[in-house]
């Protein structure tokens, strides 16, 4: 299949990049437009940004890995290794570009995975094979790293990072001083004083720890797994509930509960944190293989992909696709101690599909993965309560491979899509040609606006809030504030930080960095204002 298209892809002397609608009437050039794109990669290099994350205001933290040299625009770091070694760089919503971006590594292959904010700052999860400097911190031999960032303005200073023997860990979420990460590894897993040796050949796993301030600590770990591959591949936070998907290969444990399904599977697992141990709460099984979650109350969204027909508890779904290979979104109701499949979705470009990434925007959710064997697709999907509506579809079709490693969506729907392309691509009527060797992989960042969302959401009013002073060290005053007002301190996360009464909120032992401090007083409109903790 991927060679008809190379042969199409031949006569039009370029690239094709098509628009296919999911359904009659659902799609139109004015869905989406393409805004900017830019390769990351010089020629005589190669890189790629692998995970994303938005901050409460619209900028965005890419993190990645390279060899030689990387491009963000004007601003260019370079390696004299012929290793990987890793970076972090700021794109800002207001100047649309990259404002700045550090790297960081040792002496073998070092790679920035995945990204989160929290109260403290950037959290960064990645792997190191022979060392990695992080400023005045060096962390000896190989593992996977933990770091936290603090964003300076002009780059990042380093509060701490710290190695640990965690086999592949590929997310990271934070929750307040909880630091939460989820993977796969091999034959043993020694993390909080327990050992565990898998139940198969790999296994997936979940981990929390704890920011003290200085350092982290290693709180417990679980495992996911049966006695053959078994993995961990996305994790969502809400609260104390902790959600885990992936997919596993025959009989599977969780907690004190095993699933007998044959074959493979996707799964999405449910756990309490109960302080010193997670409990097991649920468990739906899915699909082949389940990729990335979202959570929004007591809805949580998975991504993944199945073959030919798939169940998702008493839905069924069916590829239309010539290789019998789909992705899906589905959609999974949590009462509480048990859940249930509400509706599901096939991506179904017409190839072998597989929705590896999943971002949500209220009521918005966007997928994207490989289409075929080598290039790869965006969808919008609405979910509408009891269904889910299909809205768009992207998909890009290049001479070469092409991979889509992460997405982070605004509230106003901006879409940034990072990933890895050879030879060219483009976005739009924006060519990317990094004019590098023929098979090298070239990574890029492209900002999509899903006109959808501006088109049918109304500009919020948000009354003023007046405050001083901002920034703050020490506390800050409301002057319309009344003693029934509750002053709610928020971080880019939307996690609540610190709460008071009345007009004055204390900011001692807030870590410095960018707020919303949120004013409830009874019979009057909520007010919000942003606020700098120094």
């Amino acid at each position: 299949m991927k060679h008809f298209f190379l042969l199409i892809a031949a006569r039009v002397a370029l690239l094709i990049f098509i628009l296919l609608p999911l359904s009659a009437g659902t799609a139109s050039a004015q869905s989406f437009t393409w805004q900017t794109a830019i390769s990351l990669t010089s020629p005589v290099s190669s890189g790629q940004a692998y995970a994303m994350t938005t901050d409460a205001v619209g900028n965005v933290y890419v993190v990645g890995a390279f060899y030689g040299g990387i491009n963000f625009g004007n601003i260019a770091l370079s390696s004299s290794s012929a290793s990987y070694e890793m970076f972090i760089a700021k794109w800002d919503k207001t100047t649309n570009s990259v404002v700045w971006a550090q790297q960081f590594g040792g002496a073998g292959d070092d790679q920035a995975q995945a990204v989160a904010l929290g109260p403290g700052g950037i959290y960064v999860l990645g792997t190191y094979t022979a060392g990695i400097a992080f400023g005045g911190s060096t962390l000896a031999g190989q593992g996977t790293f933990l770091a936290r960032f603090t964003d300076t303005g002009a780059g990042v200073s380093v509060g701490w990072a710290q190695g640990f023997a965690l086999g592949t860990a590929r997310k990271i979420q934070v929750a307040g001083s909880k630091v939460y990460v989820a993977g796969t590894f091999n034959e043993t897993l020694t993390f909080a004083g327990q050992t565990q040796v898998s139940h198969g050949m790999k296994d997936g796993f979940v981990a929390r720890l704890t920011d003290t301030g200085t350092a982290v600590t290693a709180d417990w770990f679980s495992v996911v797994g049966g006695t053959q591959d078994d993995d961990a591949n996305g994790l969502a936070v809400n609260g104390t509930s902790v959600y885990v998907t992936g997919n596993f290969q025959g009989p599977a444990v969780f907690g004190s509960t095993t699933v007998s399904n044959a074959g493979y599977n996707g799964y999405v697992t449910k756990l309490e944190d109960a302080g010193s141990t997670p409990t097991y709460v649920w468990t739906q099984v899915g699909g082949s293989r389940g990729w990335d979650l979202s959570v929004s109350g007591a809805s949580v969204y998975v991504s993944g992909g199945f073959y030919r027909t798939a169940t998702f508890g008493s839905l069924t779904l069916t590829s239309t696709n010539r290789m019998g290979t789909d992705g899906f979104l589905a959609k999974i109701t949590d009462a509480g101690s048990s859940a249930a499949f509400t509706w599901v979705q096939p991506t179904s470009m017409g190839f072998a599909d597989d929705a590896s990434v999943l971002v949500r925007n209220g009521s918005a959710l966007y997928v994207a993965g490989i289409s075929g064997a080598e290039d790869m697709f965006i969808a919008r999907f609405t979910d509408a309560g009891t269904r889910g509506n299909a809205e768009w579809k992207q998909s890009l079709i290049s001479p070469g491979t092409d991979r889509i490693s992460s997405m982070a969506v605004t509230g106003t729907g901006k879409l940034y899509v990072s990933g890895g392309f050879q030879r060219e691509i483009t976005f739009g009527s924006i060519l990317l040609d990094p004019s590098i060797s023929y098979n090298a992989y070239a990574g890029f960042l492209a900002i999509m606006q899903d006109n959808i969302v501006t088109a049918t959401t109304p500009a919020a009013t948000v009354p003023a809030l007046n405050l001083y002073p901002n920034p703050a060290r020490t506390s800050v005053q409301v002057p319309a504030a009344t003693a029934a007002t509750t002053l709610t301190l928020l971080d880019v996360t939307g996690r609540t930080v610190r709460t008071a009464p009345g007009a004055t909120l204390s900011v001692l032992g807030v870590a410095p960095g960018l707020y919303l401090l949120r004013a409830a007083t009874p019979d009057q409109p909520l007010r919000t204002a942003r606020l700098v903790v120094e």
